[in-house]
């Protein structure tokens, strides 16, 4: 009866040390992913559709400006649906995307506003 005492804190000793192999092994994956996600490691594909502003209008309500084939598109995108509400052509797309650093030191949303505004202006 006396072995059977010693043996359970080996017992228990092994199986801290397997919990905290574990415990060690799902840290380390969760601070990788964490890494990954802060560095913004992404695939280098060149893609074709890029999103360049996002005005929310309510939870489920937005409006996107989408930047597809050298040209602005205005879309209205709703829980059932998206809709076209303006295209901008391309010598002005080009004209409102080429503007110097100014544009990239804005925020999406300031540029969103500002090249709605120019459209709303156009009119």
């Amino acid at each position: 009866m006396n072995q059977n005492l010693s043996a359970i804190p080996v017992e228990s000793s092994l199986y801290s040390q397997i919990g905290m192999a574990f415990f060690c092994v799902i840290a380390i994956i969760l601070f990788l992913a964490w890494i990954i996600k802060r560095i913004g490691w992404k695939k280098s594909t060149k893609q074709f559709i890029d999103i360049k502003a996002t005005y929310n209008i309510s939870a489920k309500e937005r409006i996107l400006l989408v930047y597809v084939d050298h040209q602005l598109l205005v879309v209205g995108v709703t829980a059932q649906q998206m809709t076209l509400l303006h295209t901008i052509n391309e010598q002005r797309t080009e004209m409102l995307l080429a503007e110097p650093a100014e544009v990239e030191q804005l925020s999406k949303s300031n540029l969103f506003n500002q090249i709605l505004q120019s459209v709303l202006d156009k009119r």
